[in-house]
């Protein structure tokens, strides 16, 4: 595509060098805000896989807004396409937080087309000086950040894990040494002549001086070495593009969706640059936008208290240190350069930084606490601990006493009884200080945990062991009253401890009605629900010859729930009844979860032929966990992976004949009224029904309007006979393409030899898929060509009409703009002994649901 004479500066140039392209657009429109790239938004004139708009950035050789004057390698745009691949890959679009997909890269031209984060979105800065944010939302804005930050940052402690490229961004590290630590002294000092630090200079004592040149100097050196984490390089909040969802007109919004942008600096780096950027980027709103003070410090919050460092911990001091000196660096470096506000706020901001990097370099483990960074250098318990210790030594100092209260774990049964004496009495405020509340002890007072639930009404994340001392009636109670802001569900259940025992089963108590309650919840917004039975322990199974115990009778409540309102909005979901033939209840209500991205059904008893039902259902289901289920074992044998790799690539082609059958289905029970229709009503994509043409002459007995047989009896088929003369239109629905990423699954049956031959097979048999999905394309292009009707699938809707449909119109529909890799195989099972694959399902999952089952 690339043409030496096309000027990739201008819209002219870009519309030039689209034509004859499947992106050939006339509509192109230029986009403010980019520093380093040329960026449009191009709208093609044929939508290509059911998208209207898309993003193209060309890479010039130099820094876009400095006009040419400032060289900058190409090659920049090389590691952006990796680093966005790799995200998608290993985090994809299942939490909050994504990344654009890349529909185009032409490494010729230094051009890549990736997908539209939306017309309505706003970057994070942006959005933060347009509109103040209720609480809530801030809050979920970052922990979501928080959380995907955190994952990135811990991909390096994983064995499958390789730095590849990135390691090698010498052009990333330079520019991230250059424009912050090579210029601090030179910014400090007055000989860079800024207009706001000079005339007179600030007084800055020479042996700060010494220290920020210690810092500059050793930094720059840990910059240009560091070979282990794998960082973003500008993470800021104008490199975050949020969706919010505002309907209905004037109720609160809601967070839809994060795009992280920009990873042309991708690289191995420093974590704590990463964190301090955007801690620093934050601590100029709230300067310089005093009225956002509020929702920026619940952002900080949230987003430090969310991030976890390597493997899951909480980061330690050194991480922190680094991390505050850096937000200091960004004050003294970028704040004078960009022009946030007055020369006065200018230069106090600047004396801010300074104290910032001297502190991270100097300053008392009490000093850390004290500073931005003092929500996350620290574990939660030890937090707790320190503020408690400070509010018994120094009762009367304004102790942020709140970190007592924000994440409560309780692993003992008196704890439960002790916080709920403290709380009884409490304000409002207090109670609305519990976020994150987790009970993990099999042996809890059911009754007095109700009654603590009762009074907590703002809790975001809940899990719940619960034991033998639990009936259904305190579930009941717990979820009688529906929970807004609960965006983690996770129960856990254990029907017996120490001895096995029939004594839930004699008494007939099944938590069967805790399913039923939840689902008469109204549409919140709820992302992820667990819902778990722990499998009998082997021991305890052999030596009292005891079988697994119920804790659902029927599963219909299942389904229930899962098509009901509360859970639309889930992307995450964790089902774990042991042995148990689940996939029907899951699988059998067309329209349940439409947003369902992960989907862990370990310990269920799943045969291939219920994959196969799941991927059909799920429309966009890209996370797959069946660990000890039948998969692996009907499967032991290496040669038939192959059906299992070809099953995950075409499922979309059996997806696509069942929404045709449904569609035929509802064509044929509506085709009467399609006739008395008016054109103008009809659905869009679908002319009328037409009307068969009669023959002159009599007719025969099979085609009179009497019947010389008895009267048919009734059926039970609520379809309609078609009309007389009426020919139903024929509609074809063109498959989709695979959306599955991953699958993990694993069984005592496969032995860690065979692990590299079954992912063999397993490729041969996707390969072997993909082949026939090429196939079924090529024939249905024929098809449409001939004028045959075709749409395809835009949603997750089954079964009403031609809900989720889209009619096809130009080409481009039958051909796929990506080549699709096989998804990820594990089969090393849960836990985190086992020689887990890059960018398998349970590195995904650890991090959603912060365990390791």
């Amino acid at each position: 595509m690339a043409d030496d004479n096309v000027d990739l500066t201008t819209i002219a140039g870009v519309r030039k060098y689209l034509a004859d392209t499947h992106f050939s657009s006339d509509t192109i429109t230029s986009l403010s805000g980019g520093f380093a790239n040329f960026t449009y938004r191009i709208h093609p004139n044929d939508p290509l896989e059911g998208k209207r708009s898309f993003i193209l950035k060309y890479a010039a050789p130099y820094v876009a807004a400095s006009g040419g004057t400032m060289p900058l390698a190409t090659e920049r745009q090389n590691f952006e396409v990796e680093a966005l691949r790799l995200v998608l890959k290993m985090h994809a679009h299942d939490d909050v937080v994504t990344v654009p997909a890349v529909h185009l890269f032409d490494e010729e031209a230094h051009v890549i087309i990736i997908e539209d984060c939306g017309m309505d979105t706003r970057t994070l800065k942006q959005l933060m000086i347009d509109e103040a944010l209720p609480q809530t939302v801030a809050e979920e804005i970052g922990a979501a950040i928080g959380r995907f930050l955190g994952r990135i940052h811990a991909w390096n402690k994983e064995a499958s894990f390789e730095l590849g490229m990135f390691a090698d961004n010498e052009v990333g590290k330079m520019i991230t040494a250059l424009v912050t630590y090579d210029r601090l002294i030179s910014t400090l000092s007055g000989k860079d002549n800024i207009a706001s630090l000079v005339d007179p200079v600030l007084d800055i004592p020479k042996g700060k001086l010494d220290v920020i040149s210690k810092i500059a100097e050793t930094r720059s050196y840990e910059i240009n070495s560091a070979s282990e984490s794998f960082t973003h390089g500008d993470f800021w909040p104008g490199n975050i593009m949020v969706s919010l969802r505002r309907e209905p007109e004037g109720s609160t919004p809601r967070l839809e969706k994060l795009y992280v942008l920009d990873w042309e600096l991708a690289k191995a780096g420093l974590q704590g640059l990463d964190i301090g950027q955007f801690c620093a980027e934050m601590r100029l709103l709230q300067r310089f936008y005093p009225s956002r003070h509020e929702e920026v410090s619940t952002i900080m919050r949230s987003f430090l208290s969310a991030y976890k460092g390597p493997g899951g911990s909480e980061f330690d001091e050194a991480l922190a240190r680094v991390a505050v000196a850096h937000v200091g660096a960004h004050l003294v470096a970028w704040t004078p350069r960009i022009g946030w506000g007055g020369r006065e706020e200018t230069r106090g901001t600047v004396a801010e930084g300074v104290e910032l990097l001297v502190g991270g370099a100097e300053g008392t483990r009490a000093w850390l606490e004290d500073s931005l960074v003092g929500n996350f250098h620290l574990p939660t318990d030890s937090l707790q601990q320190d503020v408690l210790a400070l509010t018994r030594a120094i009762p009367r100092s304004p102790v942020p006493i709140y970190h007592l209260f924000e994440h409560i774990r309780l692993k003992d049964a008196r704890q439960v009884v002790q916080l709920y004496r403290r709380l009884h009495n409490a304000t409002s405020d207090e109670k609305n200080w519990v976020k994150d509340f987790s009970v993990v002890t099999w042996t809890v007072d059911a009754d007095v945990l109700v009654n603590l639930l009762g009074i907590l009404p703002r809790i975001s994340s809940l899990l719940l062991f619960v034991g033998p001392n639990f009936a259904p009636e305190h579930l009941e109670e717990i979820f009688d009253k529906p929970r807004q802001d609960l965006r983690l569900l996770s129960l856990r259940f254990r029907p017996y401890v120490n001895r096995a025992t029939y004594y839930q089963f004699l008494k007939g108590a099944y938590f069967d009605t805790t399913l039923t309650a939840l689902s008469r919840w109204p549409p919140y917004e709820l992302p992820a629900l667990s819902i778990v039975q722990d499998p009998l322990d082997p021991a305890i199974a052999n030596a009292q010859h005891f079988a697994q115990p119920l804790v659902f009778f029927r599963l219909d409540p299942i389904s229930v729930l899962l098509c009901s309102a509360y859970v639309s909005s889930l992307t995450r979901l964790r089902l774990r009844i042991p042995s148990r033939q689940i996939s029907r209840f899951i699988t059998s209500i067309p329209s349940s979860v439409p947003q369902l991205r992960l989907l862990d059904l370990s310990t269920c008893n799943i045969l291939v032929s219920d994959m196969e039902a799941i991927l059909i259902r799920f429309h966009g289901l890209q996370h797959l966990i069946l660990d000890g289920c039948s998969v692996a074992r009907d499967q032991s044998h290496v040669g038939e992976w192959i059906n299992v790799g070809k099953t995950c690539a075409t499922a979309t082609i059996r997806r696509a004949k069942a929404r045709e059958k449904e569609l035929k289905t509802w064509l044929e029970r509506n085709a009467a009224g399609f006739l008395q229709s008016d054109a103008t009503n009809m659905p869009h994509g679908m002319g009328r029904p037409i009307e068969r043409p009669r023959r002159p002459g009599r007719r025969g007995l099979a085609t009179a309007t009497i019947s010389l047989r008895e009267a048919p009896t009734a059926s039970g088929s609520d379809i309609a006979p078609v009309p007389a003369g009426i020919v139903i239109p024929k509609i074809r629905v063109v498959p989709s393409a695979p959306t599955l990423l991953s699958l993990s699954t694993s069984s005592s049956f496969i032995s860690d030899t065979q692990h590299q031959a079954i992912r063999e097979d397993f490729q041969e048999g996707w390969n072997e898929g993909l082949a026939q999905l090429a196939v079924v394309k090529s024939r249905l292009y024929q098809s449409w060509r001939n004028g045959v009707r075709m749409m395809r699938m835009t949603a997750d809707a089954g079964g009403h009409g031609l809900d989720g449909l889209e009619a096809i119109e130009v080409e481009s529909a039958f051909h796929f703009h990506h080549e699709w890799d096989a998804p990820v195989l594990c089969l090393a099972g849960p836990g985190t002994s086992g020689k887990h694959v890059q960018g398998c399902s349970h590195n995904f999952a650890w991090g959603v649901w912060d365990d390791t089952i």
